[in-house]
């Protein structure tokens, strides 16, 4: 028998609950106070890196999460990732170059460019500094519509989706 699953909400984390599951064959219902997508979901921003200064065990999780993104892009209908990579040089020079080097040992992607190059990789950029650090595995999504892919993914799967329900309270009776 399937496990009988509830997921409150079908923003990005909601979602991704919903489709894993319903992927894995458990019975899924996800209930939505607004629209498919969730609110805070439509108020961001996605981008799919390992960069920034976090302690390594926190870096080799988000490197691992980008492999899973990877996964989800090409099973998930709907969801277009942009591997597009990324340009990083929000920090004092030395700070910056100590933070690639770091990167670096730990087997990240990353390699500094010049101002040119940066350029060619990002060309509406207005003020660029002398150099920056790319790492071209990284990506960006629209986090809305990914949401929205993974809901009708999970829908496609067997789930129900019920939107514009708002939950104020579960009771659970009998297990």
């Amino acid at each position: 028998m399937a496990k009988r699953i509830i997921v409150i909400g079908s923003g990005i984390i909601g979602a991704s609950i919903a489709w894993h599951l319903a992927k894995r064959g458990a019975e899924v219902t996800v209930i939505e106070a607004g629209d498919a997508g969730g609110l805070a979901t439509r108020n961001s921003w996605a981008w799919i890196n390992a960069s920034w200064g976090n302690p390594e065990p926190y870096f080799r999780l988000r490197e691992r999460s980008m492999l899973e993104w990877r996964k989800v892009d090409r099973e998930v209908p709907g969801i277009a990732v942009n591997w597009c990579g990324g340009l990083i040089w929000d920090l004092e020079p030395a700070e910056l170059d100590a933070f690639a080097a770091q990167h670096a040992g730990w087997g990240y992607g990353i390699r500094r460019v010049a101002r040119q190059e940066m350029l060619r990789i990002e060309p509406n950029l207005k003020a660029t500094p002398d150099h920056a650090y790319h790492v071209a595995e990284e990506g960006m999504l629209e986090p809305l519509a990914t949401a929205q892919a993974m809901v009708s993914g999970a829908q496609a799967l067997g789930a129900k989706l019920l939107d514009h329900n708002h939950v104020k309270w579960l009771i659970e009776d009998h297990g």
